[in-house]
């Protein structure tokens, strides 16, 4: 799918824009992905938001596999398509196989998960859904 906006040029952007830019890549891996190039429309949210993408990804107790397999997991309830492939590809770095990606809709019938990734799975789709978690998940 094609972007409905222009990213932003960032050769005729202002030395703010630039340097926002210069740390959305340094904490991306060197990179300036499409979705922060749209972002930076709105310098605040771009900020805000690669605050708020950082923490969910880096600073929580979780391993990385089981971080982008919880990001799968919503990502693909949501049906945003984007950044399922994006973070199926972290997962697959990560060591979530691709049996595993393929199953993430059906999880509960599969035998490809561990006890923890199906915690993992039930806690992030009742999150997402917006339903109560088992008070037998949260524990795991």
């Amino acid at each position: 799918m094609m972007a409905r906006l222009a990213y932003v040029d960032l050769s005729a952007a202002n030395h703010e824009l630039r340097d926002l830019a210069e740390r959305v890549a340094a904490e991306r891996g060197g990179r300036l992905i499409n979705q922060y190039r749209m972002l930076l429309h709105s310098p605040p949210i771009a900020s805000a938001w690669l605050q708020f993408a950082s923490a969910v990804r880096f600073q929580t107790t979780l391993d990385p596999a089981s971080s982008e397999l919880a990001i799968c997991c919503v990502t693909r309830l949501a049906g945003a398509e984007y950044p399922s492939r994006a973070h199926s590809r972290l997962a697959l770095r990560h060591g979530v196989s691709q049996d595993q990606l393929g199953a993430i809709s059906d999880w509960r019938l599969s035998s490809l998960f561990t006890r923890q990734q199906r915690a993992i799975l039930s806690y992030a789709e009742a999150l997402t859904l917006g339903a109560p978690v088992d008070a037998d998940v949260f524990p795991e």
